[in-house]
């Protein structure tokens, strides 16, 4: 057997989910096949100047690859160990005559149906296991995100009455954005969606600008208000596709603490992200998670648990 030989990347990005799934598709593994190592914890610096990308280290671990090995070395011994071994071995062996007349033709293989004892049961079987083999094993149910079907009434300025939308329009135009804006007022919140092609700028990095709107509209719809009205803003789902990718991190980091049993301090996140982070891991058994820092810089640390649950 070869002696195992670690690969070893440094992947960087805005973010540390960034990093780390760049240095993923680079590697062309999974996120249970490598140990990750912070080289680099990122910061934003000053009006972006003096801003430094975070920086991990994605390293291969031996047992993966030595299963992985013996997976591709097992169908070459059960080979060997058959008819290739069978004709390797032929000419050195002598046939005696009296066993080279008419040789017992082996038993044909019992086909499928006769392997149960009852042949209803038999016949029910062989096309429940073909359907096993040709039906793609589907992703999880959280992979698939969720849509707004929310219904929205366009607004137009002077025509339609609406708290904060004008604000919100004139925000936006100054912003050089050519969108348009549709509204609901829904029980939870009275909700915003914003169409336009320059989605990019609307969001910003991790949704910082969109948060930004979304806190300005909220100040001026709860003005002279008794009573807080809760503002949601929104372009192209990215709301829901934010909280998906979320929540699929936390579960893969999750595994990660489990496998290394070291703890794991994430970026900074606004405390809405904080809240996905932490009920997405609540009933997790192997971790659990804190937020620490001072805003704006609070993050979320998962840490394990050992089988008292004791940290």
């Amino acid at each position: 057997m070869s002696e195992f030989v670690p690969r070893s990347i440094e992947s960087r990005g805005k973010s540390i989910d960034e990093a780390i799934f760049r240095g993923l598709m680079e590697m062309g593994v999974s996120i249970d096949e490598v140990d990750i190592e912070t080289v680099q914890e990122g910061t934003k610096g000053l009006l972006g100047i003096g801003s430094k990308p975070f920086i991990i280290r994605l390293t291969t671990k031996e047992t993966d690859m030595s299963a992985e090995t013996e997976k591709k070395q097992k169908p070459r011994r059960e080979k060997q160990s058959g008819t290739d071994r069978m004709t390797e071995s032929a000419p050195a062996r002598a046939i005696p005559a009296e066993k080279s007349s008419p040789q017992k033709p082996a038993e044909p293989k019992k086909p499928r149906a006769t392997l149960a004892d009852d042949p209803e049961d038999s016949a029910a079987e062989q096309p429940r296991q073909r359907r096993d083999r040709q039906k793609p094993r589907r992703p999880e149910a959280e992979h698939f995100i969720p849509r707004d079907d929310t219904p929205y009434t366009p607004y137009v300025p002077g025509e339609t009455d609406c708290p904060g939308a004008d604000f919100l329009l004139g925000v936006l135009k100054r912003m050089g954005v050519d969108c348009g804006i549709g509204f609901a007022d829904t029980p939870e919140a009275l909700k915003f969606k914003i169409d336009s092609d320059t989605m990019g700028v609307l969001i910003g990095h991790r949704g910082e600008t969109l948060d930004s709107l979304q806190y300005l509209t909220g100040l001026i719809v709860n003005r002279n208000r008794e009573e807080y009205r809760r503002v949601v803003l929104d372009t192209e789902n990215y709301r829901n596709k934010r909280e998906d990718t979320l929540v699929r991190l936390a579960r893969k980091l999750a595994g990660q603490v489990r496998s290394t049993g070291k703890p794991l301090t994430l970026e900074p996140m606004n405390p809405y992200e904080r809240r996905v982070l932490h009920a997405t891991l609540q009933n997790n058994p192997y971790v659990s998670t804190h937020s620490t820092g001072e805003e704006p810089n609070r993050r979320v640390v998962i840490e394990p648990v050992d089988k008292s649950g004791k940290q």
